[in-house]
């Protein structure tokens, strides 16, 4: 039996790597995506003979093959080796939201410590893995980024309480006046004590199983069917968007087979690459990442809104960072991301209808 242990390192922001992480899995993971033994080695900066090594040093732990090797044949992961992987990727989905909001605060303030007259810009609402890039994009403008993650409700919450610089938050294109999203959204947007910009837009739809042996093309077929379905908690942006979806399919999202209600878009995605759902709603990149099949259904528009009477001291800089081809660059990298236009002002009353 072993244990788990967390450990952190403090790098220059250029060497840091992507969180929470362990090599052995790390290993499981370059083999399971197909790569040959001396490919997989290259491609976590190793050589073969210490990656090979290292699997043999767990293999002897755990008294069990991690790893299938046959003449002729690339190598493959082991039942073993298959749901340790998975084991830790279901976990990590889980708590991923959670463990990047602990890395951003630790390395805010350590910034903080290290350079006392940067202003620390708040950001709250909405999570998303493109959105914790930015800090590393304002530091060079001596700003430290505290990314407050919870959900777009929150967020704006957070901002009409002064609790924040920025709130961060997403809305579905075109959604009308009746909509759940408007209806959702109106108490908490203001035209006339708030700003908007466009900070980023992203894909909306269904994780399904590789290949989609289902033949899942809609929210109607995952309701007809009665497949299994997991879900968002209530007051999330994706069940609002739900909720809309069925409205316009004129069905009753009460009838979906919830099987689970999962903390993120990524632990979604997990839940069903895992065969414990049949679909689930989600943005792109999270699928992609998991390894399901992605059908999508809608795309959502990520505003980032301040006070106007109030506006931060340091808003200029953080407008001409969002409106920079680097920064732009950046979040096209991430699957059904879009960085057109980010960083432009927005009307309240032209962007969402329902207030003219």
């Amino acid at each position: 039996m072993y244990s788990v242990e967390f450990a952190y390192n403090i790098v220059p922001s250029d060497e840091a790597g992507q969180g929470l992480s362990n090599l052995l899995i790390r290993q499981l993971a370059a083999i399971e995506s197909g790569k040959g033994l001396q490919q997989a080695a290259r491609s976590l900066g190793v050589s073969y003979r210490y990656f090979w090594g290292q699997i043999e040093i767990w293999e002897e732990r755990f008294g069990q093959k991690l790893v299938i090797r046959e003449q002729g044949k690339r190598a493959r992961l082991s039942p073993l080796g298959q749901k340790l992987l998975w084991a830790e990727r279901t976990v990590m989905a889980n708590y991923a939201v959670q463990m990047e909001k602990m890395r951003t605060e630790l390395n805010a303030a350590f910034a903080a410590a290290c350079n006392p007259d940067a202003d620390i810009v708040t950001i709250a609402g909405c999570f998303d893995p493109w959105l914790a890039t930015l800090p590393a994009f304002l530091f060079p403008s001596h700003l430290i980024a505290d990314l407050q993650f919870s959900t777009s409700v929150s967020g704006l919450r957070a901002l009409a309480d002064e609790k924040c610089d920025f709130a961060g938050f997403n809305f579905p294109r075109g959604a009308g006046r009746e909509s759940e999203a408007a209806r959702t959204f109106a108490p908490l947007i203001d035209p006339e004590a708030m700003c908007l910009c466009r900070f980023a837009s992203r894909t909306q739809g269904l994780a399904v199983a590789p290949g989609n042996p289902l033949r899942i093309s809609s929210i109607r077929d995952v309701l007809r069917d009665g497949l299994q379905y997991a879900g968002r908690a209530v007051g999330t942006g994706t069940e609002v968007l739900l909720r809309d979806l069925c409205a316009q399919a004129d069905l009753d999202p009460a009838g979906l087979h919830r099987v689970s209600t999962e903390v993120s878009h990524r632990a979604v995605a997990m839940a069903v690459a895992a065969g414990r759902a049949d679909a689930g709603l989600c943005v792109e990149n999270a699928a992609r990442q998991a390894g399901a099949d992605f059908l999508p259904l809608t795309v959502e528009d990520y505003f980032l809104a301040w006070r106007r009477e109030s506006a931060p001291a340091h808003l200029d800089k953080v407008l001409s960072t969002l409106s920079s081809d680097e920064w732009r660059s950046t979040v096209i990298r991430f699957a059904g991301v879009s960085g057109i236009n980010c960083g432009e002002p927005v009307d309240c009353r032209t962007e969402f209808g329902w207030w003219g």
